[in-house]
């Protein structure tokens, strides 16, 4: 039988491997949906930590206030802490429009707003994640 943990590994696993597919797209829309997806892979491979361990998962998107309370090394703690702050203020971004420019002179929609650098540090940032979170939901 699939603990609830392993299927949110499962749906972390599938959220990231999208994530690596867009993000080799020639999509004009590729860094959003990276954002997006990456965002999404580290929430699911959170909530299958915190669910290893017994706990239930945060329904705002701040799976980082419960992953300090986690029996984890402190290293890969304050990783899996700092990974999770920035994907809820990459998700801020993505969700927070319409948004003007400082000048008033642009709608800034989210394709412009994340860059391919954002893209590719939160997509890096879910690759650890998941990792983490395979070896210590499989190998327990």
């Amino acid at each position: 039988m699939v603990s609830e943990a392993e299927a949110w590994l499962k749906t972390a696993i599938e959220h990231l491997e999208f994530a690596d597919w867009v993000y080799r797209s020639e999509n004009p829309h590729r860094n959003v949906a990276t954002a997006f997806y990456s965002s999404l892979a580290m929430e699911a491979a959170s909530s299958a930590l915190i669910l290893h361990y017994g706990l239930i998962p945060s329904k705002t998107h701040r799976n980082y206030l419960i992953i300090v309370k986690l029996p984890l090394p402190d290293q890969k703690k304050h990783q899996a802490v700092a990974l999770l702050r920035r994907c809820e203020s990459i998700l801020k971004e993505l969700t927070r429009y319409p948004r003007i420019s400082p000048t008033g002179e642009e709608y800034l929609t989210p394709r412009k707003v994340i860059s391919e650098k954002d893209a590719t540090e939160l997509l890096e940032g879910a690759h650890l994640l998941v990792r983490f979170a395979l070896e210590t939901v499989v190998k327990s």
